[in-house]
């Protein structure tokens, strides 16, 4: 690639088409680098991107069309916005690996709140009406339900787990 380098001006759309599916990457002085192949207006041209920006690009590649925009912040800072124009698709989670990772940490930890939630409404629930809740009572039910839901339970010393049958609290 021996193309002009196209530069982002603060707050300007700039369109451009990827010309390849990943960037090319480096090393150096400045730590690790970027190169993605692109056409603007008309001409190939190249541009680094961070660390951030490239994190933005990962699910596009070759003949994505997008709308990146570099735009002031508070205190002078930068972010990025990538806008793809209509029609193109990002690539799917599977095929980019930190994409899938964090939608399954995600995941796991919206269902675990939920399942905490869950555990602790059971628990009130079990007790039937009374003139005040014994929040340790409350507690050790709601723990002994996310033990059987989830096969581990939070606790100051760490992390319960289920090891069998015997070990179920009813």
């Amino acid at each position: 690639m021996n193309q002009d380098t196209l530069k982002f001006a603060t707050n300007m759309d700039n369109h451009v088409t990827l010309l390849f599916d990943t960037p090319q990457t480096g090393t150096n002085s400045y730590g690790e680098w970027f190169r993605y192949g692109c056409e603007h207006d008309g001409e190939e041209k190249s541009f680094f991107a961070t660390g951030f920006l490239r994190s933005k690009l990962e699910g596009y590649g070759k003949g994505a069309k997008l709308n990146i925009r570099k735009e002031e912040v508070s205190g002078g800072k930068v972010g990025w916005n990538v806008i793809p124009a209509e029609g193109t698709a990002i690539k799917t989670t599977k095929d980019v690996p930190a994409m899938r990772q964090q939608r399954q940490v995600t995941q796991d930890d919206r269902t675990l709140d939920i399942h905490k939630q869950v555990c602790l409404k059971l628990a009130i629930e079990s007790m039937g009406i009374v003139e005040s809740l014994d929040i340790a009572e409350v507690t050790r039910r709601m723990k002994a339900l996310q033990l059987i839901l989830d096969g581990e339970v939070d606790t100051p010393e760490g992390k319960n787990q289920a090891n069998g049958d015997d070990e179920l609290p009813f």
